[in-house]
């Protein structure tokens, strides 16, 4: 969500922006390593300090120089914590935005001594919110909150943090490392990742408590970079009934090796020039010494398409991601089997993207989507080119918009007017059902795609 706030308050919330990237910056790193047996000691100190100030009426001074001591003790004996360990990840191939992932980091202790109680911690890039998203990026509910903190907007930051933040981590469950050893020490390591993109995973912190658990030495240590690609999430279609007739398709059949009726052996008959040799009966030809081929049945399916609208300057309500998710839902529940699916956008240059049957396919294309990103706000002239230039080969259409203004509803009305089944899909936070086009609100996607 959008606001236009005033020269006054653009200059505030630019002034207190770099002020919260590094407040944030420091008690995260401080939850990580504080135990919940460290908070309560701390907490104890603090509290038996208030309250024994006056020495000559209480005792609970020393209680305070009690809980202090450990406190101390605790947080300089972390000083001399210095691992020499190396490690290396064993990554799923994809993982899906929003779900959770485990998998395991290989630990090798180079040291002398065993290290007990080790727990790994992944640290991936955690870029802060931009001063320019802080000022114009309103937290859904932000009108109601008290004065003070619709003012300085702290609630917002930390709002714009969760949102922003690629990756989830968190720490590994502890080990104890011997050195030497004839194999590995497998950690199993857990993340959510809660973005879609390619994510790189390089630095890693290790972590162990101190002698008394109040506090954890955290050492970063830097290994080999992994590529970790995060697919956008995908919402289910029950019954999805697609409209559209089968018609030749002569590019299908370089595709795939019998789709549908592809490929249907029909008949031997004479070879005529041009027959191609892989479709020589060599069998016959030795009994009957004249040369023989196997005729087949051409191939009838349809062919459907998504079209991806990637035109907006920003997209402060996740619509444009929630259209990438459903433009992935697509991709894994059209039956590939019976039919052939193109995926067409418009980034730096167009693109259309063909899948055929096989889950190696469907990846492909939601290894493209995980990557695709928006292209600016002019250039919907260009996408209605593009994709009316694929109209011979096209049964049916499902156009997923981020908005329904004059040039997309024209693209619906050029495909309609060329006898093409269209089903125009609208993400959007603030329009209604109108015009022809089903309307999916950005929170509530799943309900909508059900009813479709």
């Amino acid at each position: 969500m959008k606001n236009k706030p005033g020269p006054l308050r653009r200059g505030f919330l630019r002034v207190m922006a770099p002020l919260y990237r590094r407040m944030t910056r420091r008690p995260y790193r401080l939850g990580r390593r504080v135990t919940p047996s460290g908070w309560l000691v701390f907490g104890l100190a603090v509290l038996t300090g208030f309250m024994g100030i006056d020495i000559g009426r209480t005792a609970l001074y020393q209680m305070f120089v009690f809980f202090l001591v450990l406190s101390v003790v605790g947080v300089f004996s972390t000083w001399f914590f210095h691992p020499r360990i190396t490690f290396r990840r064993r990554l799923p191939r994809y993982v899906t935005a929003g779900e959770a992932v485990s998998y395991q980091a290989e630990v090798i202790n180079r040291g002398h001594f065993t290290q007990r109680h080790l727990s790994l911690l992944e640290l991936p890039p955690a870029p802060p919110p931009s001063t320019n998203a802080f000022v114009h990026e309103v937290e859904p509910g932000e009108h109601t909150r008290n004065w003070f903190d619709r003012i300085f907007a702290f609630y917002r930051w930390t709002w714009l943090v969760e949102k922003y933040r690629f990756v989830r981590s968190e720490p590994s469950p502890p080990v104890d490392v011997p050195p030497n050893a004839s194999e590995p020490i497998r950690v199993t390591m857990r993340l959510t990742p809660n973005r879609r993109g390619i994510i790189e995973l390089g630095r890693i912190g290790v972590m162990r408590p101190d002698i008394f658990g109040l506090v954890k030495a955290l050492r970063f240590r830097r290994g080999p970079v992994d590529e970790l690609i995060v697919l956008p999430k995908r919402y289910s279609l029950p019954g999805l009934s697609m409209p559209g007739r089968s018609q030749y398709q002569p590019a299908g059949l370089a595709l795939s090796s019998a789709m549908g009726r592809s490929d249907e052996f029909m008949s031997l008959r004479d070879y005529r020039p041009g027959d191609p040799i892989r479709h020589m009966h060599w069998r016959t030809w030795a009994r009957t010494r004249r040369p023989v081929v196997k005729e087949y049945e051409d191939e009838f399916v349809p062919r459907y398409t998504v079209v991806l609208d990637t035109f907006a300057d920003a997209d402060p309500d996740d619509c444009f991601e929630e259209a990438v998710s459903v433009a992935a839902s697509f991709a894994c529940e059209l039956d590939t089997q019976e039919s052939l699916l193109d995926l067409l956008f418009i980034g730096a240059e167009a693109h259309c993207f063909s899948s055929d049957r096989g889950a190696r396919q469907t990846e492909m294309m939601l290894e493209v989507l995980a990557s695709v990103q928006l292209s600016g706000a002019a250039g919907i002239d260009a996408l209605e080119r593009h994709v009316l230039s694929r109209l011979r080969d096209m049964s049916a259409c499902i156009c997923i918009f981020i908005d329904w203004d004059e040039p997309r509803q024209s693209l619906v009305r050029a495909l309609r007017a060329n006898g093409i089944p269209v089903t125009p899909l609208v993400v959007s936070a603030t329009l209604d059902g109108e015009g022809g086009a089903t309307v999916l609100h950005p929170e509530r996607v799943a309900e909508g795609m059900v009813r479709l």
